[in-house]
C-alpha cells in the first residue's frame, strides 16, 4: 500500500470490496477436457495507521481489521477476524 505523507499518526479509514472472476477452459486435441468458473468478492473495512514515514512516503503502516471476509457460493467466510492488526513495513514505489 503506497500512502504519501511527511508524518506518522495519520490515521484514515478505509473500505474496500473486490470481486474476482475467472473463466478456465482446458482443451486437449479440441476436446474440452475441463471447463471451469471462479468468483469470489472480498470485504475490508478497517483502518489505516502511518507509524512511521521518510521522504514523503509511509514506511511503516498499521492496518486494523473490523470487517474482512470472503464470498463464493453464496458462502462468506472471515479471512482475518475482526479486531485483527497487521503491521506492513517497506519503501518504494
Amino acid at each position: 500500500m503506497y500512502l504519501e505523507t511527511d508524518r506518522a499518526g495519520l490515521k484514515q479509514d478505509i473500505s474496500v470490496s473486490i470481486t474476482y472472476q475467472r473463466d478456465y477452459v482446458l482443451r486437449r486435441n479440441e476436446t474440452v477436457t475441463r471447463d471451469d468458473d471462479q468468483e469470489f468478492t472480498l470485504q475490508f473495512d478497517g483502518s489505516v495507521e502511518v507509524l512511521a514515514a521518510e521522504r514523503g512516503e509511509a514506511t511503516k503502516l498499521s492496518v486494523s481489521v473490523e470487517h474482512f471476509t470472503k464470498t463464493e457460493d453464496d458462502e462468506t467466510e472471515d479471512v482475518l477476524p475482526a479486531g485483527t492488526v497487521v503491521i506492513v513495513e517497506g519503501g518504494g514505489k
